[in-house]
């Protein structure tokens, strides 16, 4: 190898990707190929459909974007090369890969080690009666609703006096020590609905950030008293960290609530 070789070498790596993308290109068109709906279609050669290849052949200019990189890259080390050294030639070839393996490594540290997985809980134990009028509803079918990367739905029938339970709900989960979860955090969700036919109506619901996932509300979620002729209000729940806003059709234990809005 030698630094003329070197930049040619990398030149052509650079370019494949939009020769592959016109060799496709001009196969289709002199097999007669028909273009339709993002693809190619109806493309047979020695009676076999090569469309699908032609489309990916095709598609390949997009690699341009890393490639061009790497030729860039490779035309610069042959200059250093052949003007001051092997040894700066090899430094900008490895430097921009040893960068980028080591920003992998250490952006996966958390599931490597697995010391940040920790113990969330979505859910405390839920427990409420539901009425009409003041008149218990039995039979109803209650849904809760608890979002956290994934779902996790369950359901729960109102008994003869309107009076429903949800066991609490805690998952084992990576994501808390993920460093994408700094700058944006993934939303943690919970909703307890009455679903009826294919409507849901939202009985208590509220969303936030894991680090608002440990707010009191266990006190709260303890003795729901959902009326449905009552309109909807927006509470917000004390907090050491920050306010949690919920929207509730459920009446709160006032202790529990800074003001209601």
């Amino acid at each position: 190898m030698t630094p003329t070789r070197l930049a040619i070498f990398s030149i052509v790596i650079g370019v494949s990707p939009l020769l592959i993308a016109l060799l496709g290109s001009a196969l289709a068109s002199m097999l007669g190929c028909e273009q339709k709906g993002g693809g190619v279609s109806q493309c047979y050669f020695c009676g076999k459909d090569i469309g699908d290849i032609l489309y990916g052949m095709m598609m390949m200019h997009w690699l341009v974007i890393i490639t061009g990189g790497i030729a860039v890259f490779g035309v610069i080390a042959s200059v250093l090369w052949a003007y001051v050294s092997l040894k700066w030639a090899v430094i900008i070839i490895a430097a921009p890969f040893a960068i980028g393996l080591a920003g992998a490594i250490f952006s996966y540290v958390p599931i490597l080690s697995g010391f940040r997985a920790v113990e969330v809980q979505l859910s405390p134990a839920v427990s409420g009666v539901l009425t009409d009028n003041g008149k218990p509803i039995a039979g109803a079918t209650i849904v809760r609703q608890l979002t956290y990367g994934s779902y996790a739905d369950s359901t729960t029938v109102t008994d003869d006096n309107g009076q429903f339970n949800f066991p609490a709900h805690s998952i084992r989960s990576l994501r808390p020590g993920w460093l994408a979860e700094r700058s944006k955090p993934t939303l943690v969700k919970h909703g307890i609905f009455l679903r009826q036919g294919d409507d849901h109506i939202n009985l208590f619901s509220w969303q936030s950030h894991y680090s608002l996932v440990q707010h009191p509300l266990s006190q709260v979620l303890a003795n729901l008293q959902c009326e449905l002729t009552k309109e909807p209000e927006q509470y917000i729940i004390n907090s050491t960290i920050k306010p949690l806003s919920v929207w509730a059709l459920c009446e709160l234990p006032r202790q529990s609530v800074a003001s209601d809005i």
